[in-house]
């Protein structure tokens, strides 16, 4: 979800390349809301550091990393779901 903290409009943005960077600006008011990430996320530590969420196969460590790691922000936490999801259902 993003969300404009001008305006309060939620999920209604427009994207622009700026360098190297991906932009969401606020169709209501235009304003800039914030850069969108454009890499997969990656697990920054452990086992799989540097390997991207959506490669790793092992479903275990993944299920322990979401139960337990601290430091995992949103979007890896959000990743690491879905990736499980997709490994439980692999094999239906």
């Amino acid at each position: 979800m993003i969300v404009c903290k001008q305006c309060g409009c939620i999920d209604n943005f427009r994207t622009e390349k700026k360098a190297n960077n991906t932009c969401a600006f606020c169709n209501d008011c235009g304003s800039f809301i914030k850069n969108i990430p454009t890499e997969a996320p990656k697990m920054y530590v452990g086992k799989y550091k540097g390997i991207e969420i959506e490669r790793i196969d092992d479903k275990g460590y993944l299920q322990w990393a979401h139960d337990n790691m601290q430091s995992l922000n949103n979007r890896q936490r959000e990743a690491i779901k879905n990736r499980i999801y997709e490994l439980n259902n692999l094999y239906r």
